[in-house]
């Protein structure tokens, strides 16, 4: 099986444990790179995930959601690095469909247009919770190389304490079969050969120069300079509507 996507385009999976601000990270670099030129006037959602007011999330649009790909960790139970790869291809060539949509009088892109149609220098965001699943990301950036794996993973106690409180009170079970703190063990030592981002630090420390000096270095020559100032406004909106309810 070729892999046409991963091979020509970028998709990116922000990996982080639920709660852990990774949708946030995804808006901001929406907001930011060339490539996506997205807008969107509003930032934070009205209802939350629970009656908590830091239960709030930024407001952005999911393409696809992420309990899908919990789907085909859990249950579709991956053995090789071709069941991964087969199905990040089909994902990332899934979200592109999604987003270039056939509609009548429309005069945008539309996704396999004609058989000549070629889908490529293209990048997707997309939010994973891999959890305690023990991913090959080496040897699928090996055979991949537009697949990348940018895990969110606390560096400080500060951070862990975000990290663990906001999936608390987001996701409040009260009966759980394996302790959160277990899951965030794991999760935060595996040697995965992941790329790394501390963001839960930065944000409990309102460090709004750190998190737009990362996104910057992301993007390179496809950053949107003239979006800088508002980015930062909305981390300013989201430190009030979500750390000033939080005792982190």
């Amino acid at each position: 099986m070729r892999y046409p996507f991963l091979e020509h385009n970028q998709l990116i999976l922000i990996d982080y444990l639920p709660g852990s601000s990774g949708q946030l990270l995804m808006r901001l670099w929406y907001e930011l790179d060339h490539k996506m030129a997205y807008d969107n006037p509003c930032i934070m959602s009205d209802r939350g995930i629970t009656d908590h007011p830091a239960s709030r999330e930024i407001d952005w649009d999911v393409i696809i959601p992420k309990r899908l790909t919990n789907w085909f960790l859990d249950r579709c139970e991956p053995q090789s690095t071709d069941d991964y790869l087969q199905y990040f291809e089909f994902l990332g060539t899934a979200m592109m469909a999604l987003k270039q949509p056939w509609i009548r009088g429309d005069q945008g892109p539309k996704f396999y247009e004609h058989r000549h149609w070629q889908l490529q220098d293209q990048r997707l965001l997309h939010g994973i919770h891999t959890q305690d699943h023990e991913m090959p990301w080496a040897d699928m950036r090996a055979r991949a190389p537009g697949l990348r794996a940018i895990k969110l993973v606390p560096q400080t106690e500060r951070g862990l304490r975000y990290q663990l409180m906001r999936w608390e009170l987001c996701y409040p079970k009260t009966r759980r079969k394996i302790p959160l703190s277990h899951t965030i063990g794991l999760f935060n030592s595996q040697d995965d050969h992941s790329e790394r981002f501390d963001l839960c630090t930065a944000l409990v420390d309102r460090d709004t120069d750190s998190i737009v000096a990362w996104l910057t270095a992301q993007l390179g020559t496809d950053l949107r300079t003239h979006k800088l100032d508002q980015v930062r406004e909305m981390l300013q909106e989201y430190y009030s509507a979500i750390l000033d309810h939080m005792d982190v």
